[in-house]
Parts: C-alpha cells; structure tokens; sequence
C-alpha cells in the first residue's frame, strides 16, 4: 500500500480559494446558475468571464451538448493561468451529468475523456457540487412547482472553499 502522503507532491501548496453564483442565465435548452471560483484576492478578469459565457451561449446553441429543458449550475474556474468551465445538469431525475472545456489563454475547447477512471471534480468544485446536490435534492423532496423551482434558483453557495 502506498502511503498517503506519496501521493501528494511535496512541493504542493493548498490555498484556499472562493466561489460565488454572480447570476443565473436562461441559456439554450436550459437555466443554469453561473459560479465563479478562484484564489482568494485573484479575481476572474471580466473580459475572460464574458468569454466563458459567450463559449457556453456558443456551444449550446450548437447542441454540444443538447440541453432540453435541463436545470444545473456551471463552475468558471481560474486555476493559475488557465480556466476550466463546467457545465452541470440534473438529468435522469437524481444524476449529475458534466460537460467540461478548459482555456489556456484562447478559445475554450472540449476536455476529451477515454480513459475509464477519471478526474471529476477537485476539492474546491467540491465545495458548490456538494451545495449544489443538497439543494437538488430538496427540490425534489418538494413538491417540484414554480415556487419549489425558484428556490431551487435562489439557493446558492458563496464563500471559501
């Protein structure tokens, strides 16, 4: 057995990083609510936010992927000099599906995943997909109307992950 903490680069430095919703957005077949996350005091520049979304509006209106009628949130992550954008939705009733891009200074393009064990979210994503999951799961313990999906939307994480 491997010992833990061989698994984890030495020179490795953990900083605590922060994620706010900033709007929710009726895009192509969907509403999503949109959070940023990065390093404490490192912002998301507001040229590169309005790229995120101008690739997402982009890529929907393609149908890559097809939304119909999905709910979820998406994750504009800065990670040092690049940015992954996470599309989240609820489908099959309880399931959280994910579409992700990732930019390095350009265009986003599409993170392509073959192999069978895969990286799905790090520990800072976790911190909103774990919000985001115990608000999912409240809608549908409700009895799912409008009132019951505004609070869905409503309901949001803000702070350090």
């Amino acid at each position: 057995m491997t010992d833990l903490a061989e698994r984890v680069a030495p020179d490795y430095v953990h900083v605590a990083k922060t994620a706010r919703r900033t709007h929710v957005a009726d895009v192509p077949g969907g509403r999503l609510k949109w959070y940023e996350m990065h390093a404490l005091g490192v912002r998301i520049p507001d040229a590169e936010a309005a790229a995120a979304r101008g690739h997402l509006t982009a890529a929907l209106t393609a149908g890559e992927p097809a939304l119909s009628g999905d709910k979820g949130f998406v994750i504009h992550h800065r990670c040092g000099d690049g940015h992954l954008l996470l599309l989240c939705t609820w489908r099959e009733d309880n399931e959280l599906w994910e579409t992700v891009w990732q930019s390095a200074g350009g265009g986003y393009e599409p993170v392509v995943r073959a192999d069978p064990h895969l990286p799905t979210y790090c520990v800072w994503e976790m911190g909103v997909v774990a919000h985001e999951a115990r608000a999912w799961s409240r809608y549908l313990r409700s009895d799912r109307g409008r009132e019951a999906e505004r609070a869905y939307f409503a309901d949001h994480f803000a702070g350090e992950v």
